[in-house]
């Protein structure tokens, strides 16, 4: 990490297990946190990353909690679940500090240093309405493929409405397809709006995906037709989820 404070900031795009994958604990704000790591320097990545959780754990913290997932491109990414905006105002870490005091925190945090080239962090809100078969989501389910869809400021009225025609598209053929639906907050510019879908692996994925396509039988070209039009660009993200990198303690 760059510096303490920017891993502090830790947050993926997820989901929430122990059965907190129920629809209604969904939390709406999620924290994310993006380091793009060097190849080269991805073991020592791991190993400080490790540690840290390793830390957390025999120390018992309780204010904090995140998910890890490693991208397909080699970007590492830690989801963490916010109470609300008020929480951002919390040194994260204190409870983490005062119990092994500030120097060894500052020295194991320097394990991050030079093993990224860059980092970001950014707030999504999680859209109950528009999101489809979430409780499905399972433990079992650790890959990810994120869509981030960008979309001009003056038709964000009619992306909305078209959210809420595929999700009732998807409904009407009972796709086995779900997908979580996730909107911009700090940290990202303009409009975004970000597609969750999950698996097992990406066979799976790809699977239940072609599955929805033939059950729409033309419908869900037709829709993207009608969506695309509202979309200026398009991000693709695709991971698994990292248990050992994972903090997520059972209260």
């Amino acid at each position: 990490m760059k510096n303490v404070s920017s891993f502090l900031t830790f947050a993926i795009l997820c989901f929430i297990s122990l059965n907190i994958f129920a629809q209604e604990n969904h939390r709406s704000l999620l924290l994310i946190h993006e380091d793009k790591v060097i190849p080269s320097m991805e073991d020592q990545y791991l190993q400080t990353s490790k540690k840290l959780k390793k830390t957390l754990e025999e120390n018992k913290i309780e204010g904090l909690n995140y998910w890890a997932f490693r991208l397909d491109d080699g970007t590492y990414m830690y989801v963490q679940p916010l109470e609300n905006h008020a929480a951002l105002d919390v040194n994260l870490w204190k409870e983490v500090e005062d119990k092994i005091g500030e120097d060894a925190f500052g020295e194991l945090m320097s394990g991050f240093n030079g093993t990224y080239l860059s980092h970001r962090d950014y707030i999504v809100q999680f859209d109950s309405a528009k999101s489809f078969m979430m409780d499905d989501l399972s433990v079992d389910d650790v890959y990810r493929e994120w869509y981030f869809q960008y979309v001009y400021q003056e038709k964000m009225d009619d992306y909305m409405k078209m959210l809420d025609e595929w999700k009732k598209a998807f409904t009407d053929v009972n796709s086995p397809m779900g997908f979580g639906v996730y909107f911009a907050g700090l940290g990202m510019d303009g409009p975004v709006c970000v597609y969750m879908l999950w698996g097992e692996n990406n066979v799976e994925t790809i699977e239940k995906n072609n599955k929805t396509t033939e059950l729409m039988e033309g419908k869900r070209q037709e829709l993207w037709q009608k969506t695309k039009k509202f979309i200026h660009k398009i991000e693709i993200k695709r991971g698994s989820l990292m248990e050992d990198l994972t903090y997520m303690p059972t209260n």
